[in-house]
């Protein structure tokens, strides 16, 4: 009795694991058009609110690689650090433009956020960068505010 228990357990896990596997995206840090839309309902989150902004960060380019997300919401200005572990043998889609698309979408979403930290920790090596609300309009050459006002305008944003 206790085997064919024993079995089916494993039998379970394994069907679990493989549809697991199997339900995955081609590039899973690429936002889809269903992260597209949990963004936007996230639209006028405040910095305070630490799982709105986890899952926005959760929803944005580069969010298999999240190793930590940081609030700073003591005293003004009020900023966001995302750490990321991102291995150097992988192909990952980093570069300025991405780290600029996921502040200005932060910005865009969290009208209380003054700074974006990015922090890449890469095998043996860590570096990063901060971007401030009071240059990003400058740095995208858009209103941040426009980058959110619809869900289409979200997503093309996010194509660009």
């Amino acid at each position: 009795m206790m085997r064919r228990y024993l079995s089916v357990v494993m039998l379970s896990v394994m069907v679990l694991m493989i549809a697991g596997c199997a339900n995955g995206k081609e590039n899973s840090s690429e936002p889809t058009s269903e992260d597209v839309q949990v963004l936007f309902e996230k639209r006028d989150s405040k910095i305070g609110d630490n799982s709105a902004v986890s899952a926005i960060v959760q929803h944005l380019y580069l969010r298999d690689y999240i190793q930590e997300i940081q609030l700073q919401t003591k005293k003004k200005p009020y900023g966001v650090t995302v750490t990321y572990e991102i291995p150097d043998s992988d192909e990952t889609p980093n570069s300025p433009d991405i780290h600029e698309k996921n502040a200005a979408v932060l910005f865009s979403l969290i009208p209380n956020l003054d700074s974006v930290t990015f922090m890449f920790n890469a095998d043996n090596s860590s570096l990063g960068g901060t971007y401030y609300r009071s240059k990003m309009g400058n740095v995208v050459k858009e209103n941040l505010e426009d980058i959110s006002k619809s869900e289409e305008s979200l997503s093309q944003f996010l194509d660009s």
